[in-house]
């Protein structure tokens, strides 16, 4: 025991503290108050470390704020915080809010006096709940699977919801039309149902990632040792809060800020790169660095589509520039030679390629004039050259195959350790081997019966969570090695596992009576491995034990941290979503994509484009050379990439930069090239001593951009005003 303002802190064996109701009452008083006025505290008093009462208390309120910022301000406003309509800021933005978070949570420390300092184990478990909050899972996809939902019974769409209500993932009619003609209090009698039916989906699709996570930690971060380029700028800010020399708590909380001027010029630069998108809610003439781009207005745009003579010269050029700073300052962090790769792969296929194979009859021509918007010309360099297939579909299973192979003896010793546990296993790992693999068993099971349930076929269930397998691989290799979040794979899961489903026997030919099943499969793979493919947490969670395991975080409480914020968010998530919807009416929403449920047709033709012009249904073989064929072709590119990878070092190819810049990634493709310039000059004029200099900057930056884009979203919530980019 120790004393602390008078009161007894338990404490384990470990030095950790125990939980207990006088704890936490005592911990309110010490996380508000501080000291009492006059009382003297001993130098040698040690503040609790890890996950802490008063931890616990700022994980539990920030999490249920942020996640209702995110939700209700994403409908309100049009723009999340770190997710915008365009360009998908989320595949960057996972780091974005911890620092952000961890940064506030200093800041308020400081406002309220409270002289005894957070430890860093103790910000860690606050920059772990910021890297779920992050995740679009929170807020993009409870918004968009309501609206297409709700969509469904739209007038003329009565064919359509003929097939859906069966479901339980449905919307009901009567709850749509409410919507429709709201604003009102949520039915929530009607939304019961298929709320609680969302929630549990993304929770079990969360969970399984995280048993997966817990069984390759040990070989990602101690075996491997893959650096987690993403975590190292959260570590960086943890590492500012620690006290100067002589620091004593009669200093604020963020004296330790202080010197590091670098640091606070980054917040500045930060702080007014979007801060001028506030008075544009009174004045939308307000100036903006923002362009229009297919039917949307976007912040930190190049735009060098229309009438140019760029456009003229080089017609299928992908001449659109994302240079959104906190963007770049995060992507800043993924090593050079991924950066090399996915940026100059984008330049070289959409400048020079593009342009050669057309004018030979090789590819078709462009529009005459050229493209008119990035996404048109995007998807010409994807679809000419296959890229979709080749190297994204190809990229998933085979990282994910590669990685599997390379784990596979190791694997095999998690399993061994069921019996005779690892001598280290208890201090080094979140969960115990034994508890990773029943949870991902239990889990893997449960999902396969909860997927019938709601219409999927039991067989093909199987097969999308075996998909789902070597996708959470891929996404952890992905995320250890670049930081980054891949984004958009729900196309390729329905191909192999609805395609081949019905090759193996397990899909019957679509009929009415089955398209349910047909057009549930689609649907829950474009859910999942679609949009909520960037909150992929397997790869999430393992930066957080990362982080973790730098500031001192036992990794047992940075589990139960994970597990803890993930439940809170994502039930709250569905709560604050619904009801912020029915709230607003449908007339009022301004979330992307807007036409999922004002333009009633969209999700009726996905019911029936989903069960036949894609084609997966009937056989994966048409004739002639189709994604299948390319997908295999693209794992043997892996291969060869990873073989000359590891026999030849200085090979400039990578291929986690490879299925950067594929399929949909090409969108933020440009963010890669933009950004490789900069790390490129910076190095080449002073090395890495430069660069090292330059990271309070860089971190500046990103905190900077959190509280600008904080305030701004937080505005146009409190004032119920859309934002008019």
């Amino acid at each position: 025991n120790m004393e602390a303002n008078g009161q007894k802190i338990e404490q384990n064996e470990n030095g950790h503290e125990n939980f207990n109701r006088k704890n936490f009452i005592f911990s309110l008083k010490y996380m508000f108050f501080g000291e009492k006025m006059g009382e003297e505290k001993s130098s040698k008093e040690r503040v609790p470390a890890g996950l802490t009462s008063r931890a616990l208390l700022a994980v539990i309120i920030l999490t249920i704020i942020f996640t209702f910022i995110n939700a209700h301000g994403y409908q309100v406003t049009g723009t999340a915080l770190f997710y915008n309509r365009w360009p998908y800021e989320w595949q960057n933005g996972v780091p974005i809010i911890s620092m952000g978070l961890v940064f506030l949570l200093i800041v308020i420390m400081d406002v309220l006096k409270v002289k005894a300092r957070f430890t860093t184990a103790e910000l860690a478990t606050v920059a772990l709940a910021g890297l779920i909050l992050s995740a679009p899972i929170t807020t993009v996809n409870f918004s968009y699977i309501l609206l297409t939902q709700a969509g469904m019974s739209a007038p003329g769409n009565e064919w359509a919801y003929e097939y859906v209500r069966k479901s339980p993932w449905h919307v009901p009619k009567e709850a749509a039309d409410i919507l429709r003609a709201g604003p009102s209090a949520v039915p929530w009698g009607l939304m019961m149902t298929p709320l609680m039916t969302w929630t549990i989906t993304w929770l079990l699709w969360a969970f399984l990632a995280f048993f997966m996570a817990c069984l390759m930690r040990r070989r990602v971060a101690d075996i491997e040792k893959m650096p987690f380029p993403y975590a190292q700028p959260v570590i960086q800010l943890i590492e500012y809060s620690k006290p100067e020399p002589g620091f004593t708590s009669s200093k604020i909380a963020t004296s330790a800020f202080i010197g590091y001027r670098r640091f606070w010029l980054g917040v500045v630069l930060g702080f007014l790169a979007y801060i001028f998108f506030l008075p544009r809610y009174w004045w939308p003439w307000f100036p903006a660095p923002q362009t229009k781009e297919y039917g949307w207005y976007t912040m930190w745009m190049l735009n060098l589509y229309g009438n140019t003579p760029i456009k003229t010269v080089l017609p299928t050029a992908h001449s659109c520039f994302w240079i959104d700073p906190m963007v770049i300052a995060v992507a800043l962090f993924i090593p050079t030679d991924i950066l090399f790769t996915a940026g100059w792969g984008w330049f070289f296929l959409s400048w020079i390629c593009s342009e050669i194979t057309w004018r030979l009859g090789l590819t078709p021509a462009p529009p005459v004039g050229g493209y008119e918007d990035q996404y048109s010309a995007g998807w010409y360099i994807v679809e000419n050259y296959r890229l979709y297939w080749l190297f994204e579909s190809g990229g998933l299973i085979a990282i994910g195959l590669f990685t599997l192979i390379f784990a596979g003896k190791y694997l095999i010793g998690t399993l061994k350790a069921i019996g005779k546990p690892m001598p280290d296993e208890a201090e080094r790992e979140p969960l115990s081997y034994r508890l990773s693999w029943i949870g991902f068993i239990v889990t893997f099971i449960v999902y396969i019966g909860w997927l019938t349930y709601i219409g999927i076929p039991a067989g093909v269930a199987f097969l999308i969570l075996v998909y789902m397998f070597f996708f959470f691989m891929t996404m952890i290799r992905l995320k250890a090695e670049s930081g980054f979040i891949h984004y958009w794979h729900g196309w390729p899961a329905n191909e192999y596992a609805l395609g081949y489903g019905r090759l193996l026997g397990l899909w019957p030919p679509i009929t009415p009576e089955n398209q349910l099943g047909a057009y549930m499969a689609a649907g829950f793979n474009s859910w999942t491995f679609g949009y909520i493919s960037s909150a992929t947490l397997s790869g999430v969670y393992l930066e957080g034990f990362r982080i973790a395991d730098a500031s001192g975080l036992r990794p047992k409480h940075a589990a139960a941290t994970f597990v803890l914020v993930t439940i809170i968010t994502i039930l709250f998530a569905g709560i604050f979503t619904v009801w912020s919807a029915f709230a607003l009416g449908l007339a009022r929403l301004q979330v992307r994509p807007p036409w999922a449920i004002g333009h009633g047709v969209w999700p009726a033709n996905y019911v029936r484009d989903g069960v036949t012009t894609i084609g997966y249904w009937d056989t994966p073989f048409p004739e002639g050379l189709t994604g299948f064929h390319y997908t295999i072709i693209g794992i043997f590119i892996y291969a060869i990439i990873f073989f000359l990878r590891m026999r030849l070092p200085w090979f400039p190819i990578n291929p986690i930069g490879l299925i950067m810049f594929s399929g949909n990634n090409i969108k933020v493709a440009t963010t890669f090239w933009v950004t490789w310039w900069i790390k490129w000059i910076i190095l080449k004029v002073g090395g890495t001593p430069l660069f090292e200099k330059l990271v309070p900057v860089i971190v500046g930056i990103v905190v900077g951009s959190f509280l600008s884009l904080l305030l701004v979203v937080v505005t146009g919530m409190v004032f119920w005003m859309p934002l008019p980019i």
